[in-house]
């Protein structure tokens, strides 16, 4: 594997966490972004990402980065991609001794969660299937709102 040796914009200790995981996947960034949004290319070893300046930057980028480490595209369903690449982004805190990942960090994930559950469920997923692999998280994201559905 090439060793790629990244630029990347940001602050410190976020700099180089995001440099490491980029050169340990072989991926490049094809934008920076302002916002706190992400995207990682299924066909290219490319992601989108916001500049890591903080905690909920850096989650956001490596949890696209988590995307593309573990082999996701279209062979899982979605929620469960989504729930892998978080666990992925919040790992990546231990890691590298970057401390808690926060409040900020566990809204944005759940926040990303929730929506790709509901999405499944509107599209017909089963909830017990959900609840049953990653009952954390469906406790964590949907409450006892949708606790009766998983029964």
């Amino acid at each position: 594997m090439r060793i790629r040796r990244h630029r990347v914009p940001g602050r410190e200790p976020w700099r180089s966490a995001t440099a490491a995981i980029l050169d340990e996947h072989g991926l490049s960034v094809r934008r920076w972004r302002s916002s706190t949004t992400g995207c990682a290319y299924i066909e290219l070893p490319e992601i989108e990402g916001p500049e890591p300046r903080g905690r909920v930057s850096f989650a956001v980028l490596a949890h696209e980065v988590g995307h593309k480490a573990l082999g996701h595209g279209r062979s899982k369903p979605r929620w469960q991609e989504e729930v892998e690449a978080w666990e992925y982004a919040i790992a990546q805190f231990e890691r590298f001794g970057l401390g808690e990942p926060g409040v900020g960090v566990m809204r944005r994930a759940d926040r990303g969660i929730q929506h790709s559950f509901g999405m499944a469920l509107r599209r017909g997923a089963d909830p017990a299937r959900i609840a049953t692999t990653a009952p954390w998280w469906w406790r964590r994201c949907m409450g006892e709102i949708r606790e009766d559905l998983a029964a």
